[in-house]
């Protein structure tokens, strides 16, 4: 929402109509006015007549031919040329009475829609400008519905239909305690209302990319996120989040929304990071906030498992965080994402399917389609499932949940793909330091690795208790089916976010979006460094063993 107190309009060229010439007008301090645009053709000569609104040419030629005093009607006529991009502009003061007029451009062969603005005079801003800040939320609604008032304090009828005028002129009212209106600077008072106008279309949720608003309007620059906000790689899934978070929450005034911020702002980071040390550094940098103590003992995971997720409030953010700490699993308090399971698998298990070891030997079984109560909101996994659940690849997590949007670690996903792929691959020995020989998890790391299906971290980690991002979901399974000697080709569609998804990890992701495996998740995104959720995983793999 680029607002300016002068009416924004779009005019249409009335000699060619499938091309369309934004023009803008923007009044300065006193009584100029700014007028500029786009004739789209460079060296041309722009003509420029501007009349009280509800004048035309053909009016004006009348009153010369009746001997009728211009003044009162005509304000100027001016000529210019346009830039090597084709830009005009016009600057001229107006000597009249507040109020709208009418500005009628053309060149040479083409001719302009007539351009409607509004103007305030220096005496009539001076005037609005003692009484403003001393009225009720009443008297303020009517000023923003009465159009011989609005655009005196920046508001232009247009935008006083799009919202909710009752409760924007309380928002305003509000806002106008804490910050400047009056007759000394009309920019700085014309901003604040912006603002308060700002608020009001966030609490209506009509804004959708709140980044692409004007930063002296949404404050950032000099707010408690001012030293973040440009730092990161944002993808689009981080700009409609943020907007999001914020939009619906029914500010009260352009105070209370620069106190939301902060939060908002964390959060969307922690869910989408372009990398995990995102979350690291935001998470310690608003530590105090969060009520959460990072130290040096802090484990180096936490910062894994919190990346990708949603969290609500800070609340749900420190819950999590001394959840990881403690060990647990950042959600329930069970340790496993859906309150149960056993031996630190979140009721995963894996074993030999009953007809072999090869992808292509699994039957189609018959569907018992109640095995779970809880898998109707991912109607889309259902099948997979059920289907894996049958061939004990996987199962659910007791009470007869399957609990489809939890999250997965990487060891449980090891032993599905193992399950599913590899049931009898050898037993090899392992490099990584936090894979215990006795751990539940150890025997099918060891036959992943020796198939070449998993690898470490970098670090000399396999990453135990990390949970798998979607990425590295596709790399497993890539590896698996290729070690059944399953052929694939590479999408030449990529991605909108390509330029997240880790050099290792492009090859697999695009062999099975090419084999129809995997789909993005918004916009066209893949979003690589989210993490896999159970029905997720259950899909996938379904998907290539079919």
């Amino acid at each position: 929402m680029k607002k300016q107190f002068i009416l924004l309009l779009t005019a249409l060229m009335l000699a060619m109509p499938a091309s369309a010439y934004a023009i803008t007008t923007e009044q300065k301090e006193e009584n100029t006015v700014v007028l500029s645009g786009n004739a789209e053709k460079a060296g041309e000569k722009v003509a420029l007549d501007v009349f009280v609104a509800d004048k035309s040419r053909n009016d004006v030629e009348d009153m010369k031919k009746n001997g009728e005093k211009l003044t009162d009607v005509w304000v100027t006529h001016l000529e210019t040329d346009t830039n090597d991009e084709g830009d005009f502009e016009f600057s001229f003061d107006v000597a009249l009475p507040s109020g709208r007029y009418t500005a009628y451009l053309g060149t040479r062969d083409k001719q302009f829609e007539p351009y409607t603005f509004a103007y305030v005079s220096n005496e009539d801003f001076i005037q609005m400008a003692k009484i403003i800040k001393t009225v009720d939320a009443d008297r303020l609604e009517q000023i923003i519905t009465d159009k011989s008032e609005c655009y005196v304090i920046g508001i232009s009828e247009e935008e006083a239909k799009a919202v909710n005028v009752k409760d924007f002129a309380v928002v305003l009212q509000k806002t106008l305690n804490t910050l400047p209106f009056s007759g000394d600077n009309r920019d700085e008072a014309w901003l604040t209302v912006d603002k308060a106008y700002f608020v009001q279309m966030l609490n209506e949720s009509k804004i959708a990319d709140i980044y692409k608003e004007e930063e002296k309007v949404t404050g950032f620059a000099d707010s408690g996120i001012a030293e973040y906000y440009k730092k990161y790689t944002l993808s689009n899934n981080f700009a409609a989040d943020f907007t999001k978070r914020l939009s619906g929450r029914s500010f009260g005034s352009y105070s209370a929304y620069k106190e939301a911020l902060p939060e908002a702002f964390v959060l969307t980071m922690v869910k989408n990071p372009s990398g995990v040390g995102d979350v690291e550094e935001i998470v310690k940098a608003f530590q105090g906030d969060i009520g959460i103590s990072i130290t040096s003992s802090t484990p180096a995971t936490v910062w894994n498992k919190l990346a990708g997720n949603d969290y609500a409030n800070y609340a749900a953010l420190k819950n999590a965080f001394d959840s990881y700490v403690r060990g647990g699993s950042g959600i329930g308090s069970s340790g496993s994402p859906g309150g149960g399971g056993s031996s630190g698998s979140v009721g995963i298990k894996a074993s030999v399917p009953a007809t072999g070891n090869s992808v292509n030997s699994v039957p189609n079984p018959s569907i018992p389609v109640n095995i779970f109560d809880d898998i109707e909101d991912v109607e889309w996994a259902r099948d997979a499932i059920v289907t894996l659940a049958e061939k004990s690849i996987v199962s659910g997590i007791g009470g007869g949940k399957f609990n489809p949007n939890g999250n997965v670690t990487r060891e449980q996903f090891t032993k599905i793909v193992v399950g599913a792929f590899v049931p009898e691959a050898e037993i090899v020995a392992l490099p990584f330091k936090d894979v215990s020989a006795d751990a539940w998890y150890t025997e099918y790391i060891a036959k992943a690795y020796g198939k070449e299906i998993v690898g470490g971290m970098g670090d000399g980690s396999f990453g135990v208790g990390m949970n798998i991002t979607r990425q590295d979901m596709c790399v497993m399974i890539y590896n698996a089916a290729r070690a059944l000697g399953m052929n694939f080709e590479l999408s030449e569609d990529t991605f909108a976010d390509d330029s997240l998804i880790s050099d290792y990890a492009k090859e697999a992701v695009y062999a099975l979006k090419k084999a129809g495996a995997v789909n993005g998740i918004n916009n066209d995104e893949f979003g690589p460094l989210g993490f896999a959720t159970r029905a997720q995983a259950a899909k996938i793999i379904y998907f290539l063993i079919q």
